[in-house]
């Protein structure tokens, strides 16, 4: 398994071009992870490319070789014994995660049009909740209860995502806001959307954002039991991925014609603020009990999570 992903094209540059791969498409994950301890940053790097590759190769997957190339690398990790797949010399991650990951990327190679939030969180959890999980692996953590909360941090981050991307991902002819909010719309009756449904859209992304803070409090309540010298850097990376929602409820949902972002001042002016804020929160978590398990009730029974 090892040899196959080190060898593979795909993979060759993984281990000279991970961190400017971050910088350059990863930016507020980047910027936070200048606050990371060094070695624990260097494996999210390699996390992030890893990841980044097997995206861009679902993105581009029109071409049935790159499907197919997707489909492949998902059969070679379920052939592999192991739970841990080996990444590079220093990160080794969940082999549930990363199969869950890859049936995330492949179900977009199909007609997307998400029709309930259930089929959505189930959708969350494999392209983003994995990400977390894969996350824990580069940090160390093998808590469940960590693991678990970092589930619930991709999938808030995964819902301003889609929050934030409704005009693009319809381009793309890709639908992931639910039908029982939308109606039975097409996504090329959101590129010419006539006011009636810009209306609805704004609703619907409303929703997005309010659904996704539940996972992003969770997600941040689960802060105490990382390593201390991770904290900060992932309770940034929230704190300015959840900025890009506000950002959008100050553009009044408007994701069809601005695609919300933070610009570098404003991420500067959130880096201020968490400062100040980190502190109450830490303290605060540390008061908060158990896992909401209800979270995870839609996808829980897919998963084995003693083998994370």
């Amino acid at each position: 398994m090892t040899d196959y992903l080190l060898n593979d094209p795909l993979f060759n540059s993984l281990s000279t071009n991970e961190k400017l791969t971050t910088a350059t498409y990863g930016k507020t994950f980047y910027f936070a992870s200048l606050f990371m301890n060094k070695k624990i940053a260097e494996r999210a790097y390699g996390l992030y490319t890893f990841c980044r590759l097997l995206d861009d190769l679902a993105d581009e997957g029109i071409e049935q070789k790159k499907c197919l190339r997707l489909a492949k690398i998902q059969q070679t990790l379920r052939a592999t014994q192991s739970d841990k797949i080996d990444i590079n010399p220093a990160l080794s991650i969940s082999k549930q995660a990363s199969i869950h990951f890859l049936d995330g990327l492949l179900s977009d190679q199909n007609q997307v049009r998400i029709k309930t939030v259930d089929e959505l969180l189930i959708y969350c959890y494999r392209v983003a909740g994995t990400v977390g999980v894969m996350m824990c692996d580069a940090m160390g953590i093998t808590n469940m209860t960590a693991i678990k909360h970092a589930i619930d941090l991709g999938i808030g981050m995964q819902l301003t995502n889609i929050a934030r991307d409704v005009a693009e991902d319809a381009r793309m002819d890709r639908r992931y806001v639910p039908q029982t909010w939308l109606g039975n719309i097409e996504p090329s009756d959101i590129n010419q959307a006539t006011p009636a449904l810009k209306l609805t859209l704004m609703n619907a992304t409303e929703k997005l954002l309010d659904l996704a803070d539940r996972y992003y409090q969770s997600g941040l309540n689960g802060l105490k039991y990382l390593p201390r010298s991770c904290r900060f850097s992932i309770f940034q990376a929230a704190t300015m991925y959840r900025g890009i929602g506000t950002d959008l409820k100050k553009k009044q949902m408007n994701n069809l014609t601005y695609r919300a972002h933070l610009s570098l001042i404003e991420k500067c002016g959130y880096l201020v603020c968490s400062i100040y804020y980190y502190r109450i929160l830490l303290k605060q978590s540390t008061q908060i009990g158990s896992h909401q398990s209800e979270l995870h009730d839609v996808f829980s029974s897919s998963i084995n999570y003693e083998s994370f």
